[in-house]
C-alpha cells in the first residue's frame, strides 16, 4: 500500500514532521512536556503480529511502551506498559475494535498526548485509554518505534507550537479539552445537554443543517489535521445545503498551503466581497482548534487560542436577512476532521 505523502526516505519538513522513514525508527528529543502530542501515521503490514512504540529515557527506562497487538486466533489488543530498573510494570491492556480498530494490513493513526497526570492515547482520530504516569514524562529522551509497520508520517508536537502564550494575542474561549476528557462525553447529562450537532472522526466533505441557525453568541469549536500534502481546506456557513439553489453565504473560510493564506469572503443577494487574514496559522500535519464566535457584525476565528481575524458577515452586510437564516455549515478539502462541537 504506498503512502499518501510520497515515497521520500526519511525526509524531514521544515516545521519538524518526518516522512517514510525506515522501521525501525529512532528519534532522539529534548524531553517531552505536559501538552505535548506525539502524531504517528502508517500502515501495518499484511501478516503483522505487533509493533511498538517506545517512549525511553537515557538510561533505556520505558517511560511509556504501546503495544498493539494483532493474535491470529484471539482479538485484537492495546497493551501499555512501563519498564523500569530492569523490570516490567503491570500491564493494561485495552480491546482494539469499532472507531478504534487496528487491522493487518490496513492504514491507521495514533496520537499520544501527554496530560499533566497520564498519557492520553487515540487510534484513528478517536480516544481509545489513558495510562497513568509512572515515570515522569520530562524523563523522555528518545522514541523508539519497531516491528511489522510501515512509518508514513512521524511528528512531535510541543504545546508552545500549538497555543500562542501571549494573552494579548489570545481570545478567551473554552479549550477543546473536552475531546479527551471521556467521562464527559460519555456523561448521559452531558450529551442530552449538547442538542446541536457534534461528533468526532468526520467524513469529508462535510456538510451538517444547524437548528437556530448563526443565532448571535454562537460558538463552533472544530478540531482538525490538515494532511501531509494537503493544498488546503474550506468552512462554509451558508442559508442551505442545496448546490443548485442560489444560495447567501455568511462566510467562506478559504486556506491555502499553496499560497499561505487564509481568504475569507461571503456573497449576499448576489453581491460577493472578500479580504485575506493578516496572519497564516495553519501547519500541515500539525493539530489546530478552530473557533468561530457569532456577534452582530462580526464573525470572530481564533486558531490554537489566538484570535487572529474577524470578518463583517453576510448576516449583517444584508440587513434583511436574519443571522438565524444562515443554518448549513459545510467544510471540505484536505484535512483530517478529529471533532465538532456548538454552543
Amino acid at each position: 500500500m504506498e503512502s499518501q505523502v510520497g515515497r521520500i526516505a526519511d525526509f524531514r519538513y521544515a516545521d519538524g514532521a518526518i516522512i517514510e522513514p525506515k522501521v525501525p525508527f529512532k528519534e532522539n528529543i529534548k524531553c517531552l512536556n505536559f501538552g505535548d502530542m506525539i502524531y504517528i501515521t502508517g500502515v501495518t503490514l499484511p501478516q503483522a503480529n505487533r509493533f511498538d512504540v517506545n517512549l525511553k529515557s537515557d538510561k533505556d527506562d520505558i517511560v511509556l511502551h504501546v503495544n498493539p497487538r494483532f493474535p491470529q486466533a484471539q482479538a485484537r489488543v492495546l497493551v501499555l506498559n512501563t519498564h523500569k530498573d530492569g523490570a516490567w510494570g503491570k500491564e493494561q491492556r485495552c480491546g482494539l475494535g469499532g472507531m478504534h480498530d487496528m487491522k493487518q494490513g490496513h492504514s491507521f493513526n495514533m496520537i499520544i498526548l501527554v496530560h499533566e497526570t497520564c498519557f492520553k492515547i487515540a487510534i484513528n482520530n478517536y480516544p481509545v485509554t489513558t495510562y497513568e504516569h509512572i515515570m515522569y514524562p520530562e524523563l523522555v529522551k528518545m522514541v523508539d518505534i519497531s516491528g511489522e509497520i510501515k512509518i508514513h508520517s512521524f511528528l512531535i508536537e510541543k504545546l508552545s507550537d500549538r497555543v500562542n502564550i501571549d494573552k494579548k494575542t489570545t481570545i478567551g474561549m473554552p479549550s477543546m479539552s473536552w475531546y479527551w476528557d471521556e467521562n464527559k462525553r460519555n456523561d448521559p447529562a452531558f450529551q442530552n445537554q449538547v442538542a446541536l450537532p457534534s461528533g468526532y472522526n468526520l467524513t469529508l466533505p462535510y456538510s451538517v443543517m444547524i437548528p437556530e441557525g448563526m443565532k448571535i453568541g454562537r460558538i463552533i469549536y472544530m478540531t482538525i489535521i490538515p494532511t501531509g500534502m494537503s493544498k488546503g481546506f474550506e468552512v462554509q456557513l451558508k442559508k442551505n445545503d442545496d448546490a443548485d439553489a442560489v444560495n447567501d453565504t455568511m462566510m467562506k473560510m478559504q486556506v491555502s498551503f499553496a499560497t499561505k493564506q487564509i481568504k475569507f469572503s461571503r456573497t449576499v443577494q448576489k453581491k460577493s466581497s472578500e479580504e485575506l487574514a493578516d496572519t497564516f496559522l495553519f501547519k500541515k500535519l500539525h493539530h489546530a482548534d478552530v473557533i468561530f464566535r457569532m456577534t452582530n457584525e462580526y464573525i470572530q476565528v481564533s486558531v490554537n487560542n489566538r484570535h487572529f481575524h474577524q470578518f463583517r458577515h453576510g448576516g449583517y452586510i444584508s440587513q434583511k436577512s436574519a443571522t438565524t437564516e444562515f443554518q448549513c455549515l459545510q467544510v471540505s478539502g484536505d484535512v483530517t476532521f478529529l471533532a465538532l462541537r456548538m454552543m
